[in-house]
């Protein structure tokens, strides 16, 4: 069950194209990205839009963690997860049921 339903801040920001869902990724640099043929994945080291996702720790480390954005702008879903390369299956899985 995706808990999240509101708005998608800075999908401008990101290159995120609309009508399309979306897999935000956040991190503090050079990171794998899943590979997804079901959405279109983007990153940032943007502390702010890490901020705004609630993808920034207490220290100020901008994730390792995702967002999953549906089709059209809404946040549905956000973890941090230090190996989501390595989680493209369970990805997958949530995003085959976004809205």
């Amino acid at each position: 069950m995706l808990y999240l339903d509101e708005p998608a801040p800075g999908l401008d920001r990101l290159g995120v194209e609309p009508g399309r869902p979306a897999v935000l990724v956040f991190c503090p640099g050079a990171c794998p990205l899943p590979q997804l043929t079901d959405a279109q994945v983007t990153r940032s080291t943007d502390p702010e839009l890490a901020q705004q996702y609630a993808l920034r720790n207490a220290a100020g480390r901008v994730g390792p963690g995702y967002a999953l954005v549906d089709a059209s702008g809404r946040l549905r879903y956000r973890t941090f997860d230090p190996r989501l390369a390595l989680h493209e299956p369970e990805i997958q899985t949530l995003v085959a049921g976004l809205p």
